[in-house]
Parts: C-alpha cells; structure tokens; sequence
C-alpha cells in the first residue's frame, strides 16, 4: 500500500509480511507535491512485482527500488474481495472518477483430445510434411474447472479446488499441459481474453490443413509481420438517457444471471474519435 503525508507531501511504499500479514515493512519512501489544500490525480499501480506512484502525471521518485519478490503461485486470496481501498486522516476529502484496473490471469488449462485424434493429428501434422488430413477430429474444452465459478466469493477454496483441478489434468494428459517452442516461435498471449484467443487455444485443424507443421499452439516467427500502427476502434461514446445510452446486452454474474446494473453494450453510440490515434 502506498501511505502519503499530507503535511509533508512524503510518499511511504509498505506492505504486510508474516503468515498473519500483520507486520509492516517499510520499502521506498518519495517527496510529492501534495503538501497544501487541493485537488490532485492520483495513480498508484502494482505492475510486475513493482510498484510506482503518479501525482498530476509525474512520476515519484523513491530513495529505494520499488520492485518485491511476489509468490511463484498467484493465488486469489481475502483481499481480492476488498481489492482497493481508500482512508483519510485528521483530513477531509472528496474521491471522484475512481477507475480500478485489473491485470488478466492466464490459466494452464488443457484442452481434451480422444487418443485418436492426439496420434492421427499431433504424429503425423509434425513429422510428414504432404499431411493429407480430412476434418473429421473434434476437440471440445475440459470443463472440470466449471465449478470455479461458484467459488469466487470464497478465495481459499477456489485455490485449493484450482490446485486440485489443474493436478487432475496434468496427471490425466501429461505433456499436453506442457508447452515447448522451437527457436523461431512464440507463444501469445491476447490482451482482451473474452473477446480473442490466445496462441494456446489454437486448433489443431487449420494450420495442418494449410502446410503449417510447427506447434499447434506456437506462432512462427515468420509469421510475425509489421506491427501496430493505429487505435482505430476504441470503445463507442453511448449517448441518450443521459449519456448512458439504451442497454441491449448484459454482463453476467457467477451463477449466470445477467447484471441490471452493468451493461456490457448500449447503443445508440458514436465512435471515440478523441481515442483514435498513432501508436507511438
């Protein structure tokens, strides 16, 4: 957590250590400008095990690094149900326009194949190059992780049923859980999950049928061409209903149910012409 004195304008970078997460270690301390009455911006991100402050866009400079060693399993626990959270003292202050931004967490998921379809597929796609290969393989998603979602209000037993899980399919498929890449691939991952695949998901279909042989997950780096140029479709503007526009689709909870408060799409809309610019 990042503590700021309002008096002196000091910045303190500290968090809890222990099993009880009761001790406070003190890690970088920071000079801001938040020393008189006013109204600031402030940003305050944990990024890669670092953590860094923004006042009025300006970077805070801490007499110490602010990277920490973070734990080798990420699993959810009690503060993700309280994620943020905002005090004041011997002060009064108004907090607007709060905006909480999550990182995407990537599951080792394994798709099933039958036996069939991994040696007719995997053997033959990577080892004889005129494949002749006829669409009668199918795939569908392991769903042993479905019960996840009726356990995200209770973080310690949503780890232990995700570490039972992920054992099960590990020891059931083996090295399909595993992902090696040859020198000139990658593995990708989408940075909007819900709306895009991940390299992992790639079928084992396409490719094959097209001449391609590398990995089934990989991307070759042959294929990498070019690079991003262009925002040219950020999120529409809703308009009408005092600027909230007219909902047509729902976000939903764990159980399924949609939000009637959350909207996922409302039209009418106009394009974000403001957003829409040159990469740097």
């Amino acid at each position: 957590q990042c503590q700021i004195d309002l008096t002196t304008g000091t910045a303190t970078l500290q968090y809890f250590a222990g099993d009880d997460r009761q001790t406070i270690v003190e890690m970088a301390t920071a000079p801001t400008a938040m020393t008189s009455v006013g109204s600031y911006d402030v940003s305050f991100a944990n990024v890669d095990d670092r953590l860094c402050l923004w006042i009025d866009g300006r970077l805070a400079e801490f007499d110490r690094p602010t990277e920490y060693v973070s734990s080798d399993v990420p699993q959810p626990g009690t503060q993700d149900l309280a994620p943020v959270g905002i005090a004041v003292r011997n002060a009064t202050a108004v907090v607007s326009d709060l905006l909480l931004q999550r990182d995407i967490y990537y599951r080792n998921d394994v798709i099933q194949f039958t036996p069939d379809d991994q040696l007719s597929v995997l053997d033959r796609a990577y080892s004889v190059n005129n494949f002749n290969y006829t669409a009668t393989n199918s795939y569908q998603r392991d769903e042993v992780n479905s019960s996840l979602l009726h356990l995200l209000t209770n973080p310690s037993a949503w780890s232990a049923q995700y570490a039972h899980d992920t054992a099960q399919q590990l020891s059931s498929f083996g090295d399909y859980g595993d992902y090696k890449l040859a020198d000139d691939e990658y593995l990708m991952f989408g940075d909007n999950s819900s709306m895009s695949k991940d390299s992992r998901l790639f079928d084992y279909e396409t490719r094959p049928m097209s001449g391609i042989y590398s990995h089934r997950y990989a991307v070759r780096e042959r294929d990498l061409i070019g690079k991003a140029l262009f925002i040219f479709w950020p999120h529409g503007v809703p308009f009408l209903n005092d600027g909230k526009g007219i909902p047509v689709w729902y976000h939903k909870d764990a159980s399924g149910n949609k939000v009637a408060d959350y909207p996922s799409i409302s039209v009418p809309f106009y394009p974000n012409l403001s957003r829409m610019k040159k990469i740097r």
